[in-house]
């Protein structure tokens, strides 16, 4: 089967919705009012998550062959193409679209939603004193304080919040949850001396919440993995047959159209969240959008 014709289609959309999408992310600062670069300002959050999300689609863009595979680089018998740096930025829009659903989307009360925030400003922040102490410089001091103050003032909320106040029993109970936070929350003296991750859910259970087929989603995950190290799954298919191997180009379209899902997906989030950014959506993308929420997924 030649796969050609629903390149070039999937291709057409993913361009518009990368468009629409840079669009919103140069929107959003509007209908904030200003964000500051602060990472307990949940708007400078949302807005750094996304913006990423519109970056790598657009890296995607770059990289892609911009009408037929068979109009890549190379000789009649061998073509060239970069599908690992496509699978990785892939996995990365799928990641961090995970985290904009977990932080923003899902329906937690208001106190889990606020620990959440702040287990990630403060895994943030702790990431940044680390980076700051490796790379050192004049100012050093003056940064490491500044950035400190912040830890300290999360660390205070985080113990003022009533959901991570249930965590802390739990842990003592030592049930399930519970043995998740002790391995999130490394603790010396029984204060919090540093976090190990930026979100308490894990990936399974993210996919879960969101209904998604865990088998399909670890399948592509594995697949889209392989390409961020040098494993032979990644490594093999830098080149690809493009003209004589169906395999290679179904490969290629399968990963764009996993792009372009999960692009879409942050992009509703978006039009839910702040609704007043919908009318910067091209009619177009507004019912590529409508076509997931109808559930016709990957109708593209």
């Amino acid at each position: 089967m030649d796969y050609t014709e629903s390149y070039r289609k999937c291709l057409k959309t993913f361009s518009l919705l990368t468009r629409d999408a840079f669009e919103l992310s140069i929107y959003l600062p509007s209908v904030f009012g200003g964000s500051t670069e602060d990472l307990s300002d949940k708007n400078f959050v949302f807005l750094s998550i996304f913006s990423k999300i519109a970056l790598h689609a657009n890296s995607i863009l770059t990289i892609l062959p911009k009408d037929a595979p068979r109009e890549l680089y190379g000789t009649e018998h061998f073509r060239v193409i970069d599908l690992s740096s496509i699978a990785s930025l892939t996995r990365d829009i799928i990641d961090a679209d995970n985290t904009l659903f977990y932080l923003f989307t899902e329906g937690v009360d208001d106190s889990e939603r606020e620990f959440r925030l702040l287990l990630f400003g403060l895994h943030g922040y702790m990431r940044q004193r680390e980076l700051v102490n490796f790379v050192g410089g004049s100012h050093q001091e003056t940064i490491l304080a500044s950035i400190s103050a912040k830890i300290d003032a999360l660390i205070n909320q985080l113990k003022a919040n009533s959901f991570f106040t249930t965590l802390e029993r739990e842990m003592a109970e030592n049930t399930q949850r519970g043995k998740r936070a002790k391995d999130v929350f490394k603790r010396t003296g029984g204060e919090i001396e540093n976090v190990k991750d930026s979100v308490f859910l894990t990936r399974k259970q993210i996919t879960e919440v969101r209904g998604m087929d865990l088998s399909l989603f670890d399948a592509i995950y594995m697949f889209l993995s392989s390409h961020v190290h040098s494993f032979f799954m990644g490594t093999s298919l830098l080149g690809s047959a493009i003209i004589s191997s169906e395999k290679s180009l179904l490969l290629l379209f399968l990963t764009l159209k996993n792009a372009s899902f999960y692009l879409c997906l942050a992009m509703i989030d978006t039009t839910i969240l702040f609704p007043e950014t919908a009318e910067k959506l091209s009619s177009e993308s507004r019912e590529i959008l409508q076509s997931i929420i109808r559930e016709e997924a990957y109708a593209f």
